[in-house]
């Protein structure tokens, strides 16, 4: 059992409290510093971040390429603390470089596979807390580093994808089987650049050919038989299936001066024919493409994440995007990008920021286009924010307009938690809120009235 080594580095865990969040939509949840023994501070950079539910979630990464060494970082209250499970330090202590995390998946709590470069493979069957270690019989070649993932279906069956091979579990990741051996040499592709997993035995990978084009190769029966459909015509970056049928894919085409265009498609009938979601032109400093798709299992919400942050936003399964403005990090942020989301529902997700910072985003109106919800809550006071449980809240609002005020408590997952206050007042108003019951963690504050609607955070401790 490999168990988790800390031989050198010191971690020191911050998590970044309430009143820190960058808008009413974003806050920091966890925010790791890692020092060494001399005292220097490392970067961890993020790779990819998976969710069995609502509570329970592991993000994995890797110090900076100079010094090698996978972290994860595991959640299991709905992401009110996170901890480290695995963190190989051997390197520093003149150990061979470690094998370093690439992608994780995280099905449900009883399995969770991670895989990294030189072809290991990391297994957990309980909840993330110990480790086994192995390794897959795969062409490896250090170019190729970049370009592992893996895609588990249920606890039994999942996929892991190399830049040229495709292997398969049927036994929750003990055995793994190489399964695009039947691949007709008139199909098969030069290379593989992502893989969807959206039933059992069926697995839908974006390959590259030899003349530069994307395509779609498919195997309905566990790799048994593969066929192909031909590119819908954009230059594709990435796919998100929830069924055999029902999918997304996201591209641009680029114009001159590195000018592109996001560009979302979707298939009803496997990929055999797609149609246009979105096509809006882009006008970069510089090269901006959509680089990550996701849509919940009902195919309604979904989220689109660019290249610098640019975040498009449905609510009816796509026939309207929109952009989200409130995510904008490059400034913010050490300047560094989002990089990765675990999409939890309809109102929340989280995001993986390429220097050590998970993000929860958090959205009460989920109404795509609506600008009701407003990034300026000036006129909202909540004190004292951090609140001790069962302490009093005072919730103070400003208005010079009379009206109908609604307001509501909603925790981290987007459940309502206090029956809805509804007055009329103007200028002034204050009400005095009981906190005994809530659990330690972070609440949201929705005010509503005719016309608006404003969102506050808020922490219990």
């Amino acid at each position: 059992m490999i168990k988790s080594l800390f031989l050198v580095l010191i971690i020191l865990i911050i998590t970044i409290n309430i009143s820190f969040s960058y808008s009413d939509r974003w806050i920091w949840v966890d925010n790791v510093i890692i020092r060494n023994e001399g005292g220097w501070e490392r970067d961890l950079n993020y790779k990819k971040i998976s969710c069995a539910d609502s509570m329970n979630c592991i993000a994995v990464g890797n110090l900076d390429p100079f010094q090698p060494c996978p972290i994860n970082r595991i959640t299991s209250d709905g992401g009110k603390t996170w901890f480290t499970t695995y963190a190989d330090t051997a390197f520093f202590h003149g150990a061979p470089r470690p094998a370093v995390f690439k992608s994780v998946s995280y099905p449900d709590t009883n399995l969770c596979i991670i895989v990294g470069d030189s072809n290991y493979v990391w297994r957990s069957i309980d909840r993330c807390h110990t480790w086994t270690k192995s390794r897959i019989n795969a062409i490896y070649l250090p170019n190729q580093d970049n370009n592992f993932d893996v895609k588990m279906y249920n606890t039994r069956y999942g996929c892991i994808r190399t830049l040229h091979e495709v292997f398969s579990t049927t036994d929750g990741g003990e055995n793994w089987i190489k399964v695009d051996r039947n691949i007709p040499d008139s199909i098969k592709p030069s290379s593989l650049y992502d893989i969807c997993v959206p039933e059992e035995n069926v697995i839908i990978v974006l390959g590259l050919r030899e003349d530069l084009l994307y395509y779609f190769l498919y195997t309905y029966d566990g790799g048994q038989t593969w066929n192909y459909f031909n590119n819908p015509g954009i230059w594709l970056t990435k796919i998100y299936f929830i069924n055999r049928l029902n999918g997304w894919a996201t591209g641009f085409t680029q114009y001159a001066n590195s000018i592109y265009n996001h560009i979302i498609v979707h298939t009803t009938d496997g990929g055999a024919t797609w149609e246009k979601q979105l096509d809006s032109l882009v006008n970069p400093k510089g090269i901006i493409y959509l680089k990550r798709i996701y849509m919940d299992n009902a195919g309604e919400y979904g989220v689109a994440l660019s290249e610098q942050d640019i975040l498009w936003k449905t609510s009816n399964g796509g026939n309207k995007w929109s952009i989200d403005t409130s995510c904008n990090f490059y400034n913010l942020n050490n300047n560094s990008w989002l990089i990765d989301i675990a999409f939890l529902s309809h109102s929340s997700f989280y995001a993986l920021s390429s220097n050590r910072f998970i993000y929860k985003y958090f959205d009460i109106n989920t109404d795509v286009g609506s600008n009701q919800l407003k990034e300026d809550n000036s006129n909202i006071e909540i004190y004292p924010n951090p609140c001790i449980s069962g302490n009093k809240l005072s919730i103070k609002l400003f208005s010079d307009i009379p009206d109908i005020y609604s307001l509501s408590i909603f925790n981290s997952l987007g459940q309502k938690i206090e029956t809805d206050y509804n007055t009329q007042f103007v200028s002034n108003f204050t009400l005095e809120f009981e906190t005994t019951g809530l659990s330690i963690g972070i609440y949201f504050l929705s005010v509503k009235s005719k016309g608006r609607s404003i969102m506050k955070p808020f922490i219990i401790e």
